[in-house]
């Protein structure tokens, strides 16, 4: 299972996309993701230098759950990741920092 993520991660090739987005003042109105440069020109040419008009506004309330607290593992792994410590360095780090009150 994981060797097939990886290939199909190996695979993926970025391809460019264009969206609209028109200024109404106190927000920004973005469209859909267009694959064509031709047709977002085209999109673009149609609407330029007019007027409009906003038909309706929906407004979501949404939460979002914070993320987790580091354990010691996951905290080795993203040290080591980043800065290059080792497991050992890591711990004593934190230790140290701990020991300060920070």
């Amino acid at each position: 299972m994981i060797a097939e993520r990886e290939k199909i991660i190996a695979a993926f090739k970025s391809t460019p996309f264009y969206t609209l987005e028109i200024d109404c003042g106190s927000f920004t109105v973005c469209g859909e993701r267009i694959q064509d440069r031709e047709t977002a020109e085209t999109v673009r040419n149609a609407v330029g230098g007019r007027n409009v008009s906003v038909l309706s506004v929906e407004k979501a309330r949404k939460t979002a759950v914070p993320p987790r607290l580091y354990d010691l593992t996951t905290l080795q792994r993203d040290a080591n990741k980043i800065f290059g410590f080792t497991a050992q360095e890591t711990l004593d780090y934190l230790q140290s920092d701990y020991e300060k009150g920070i």
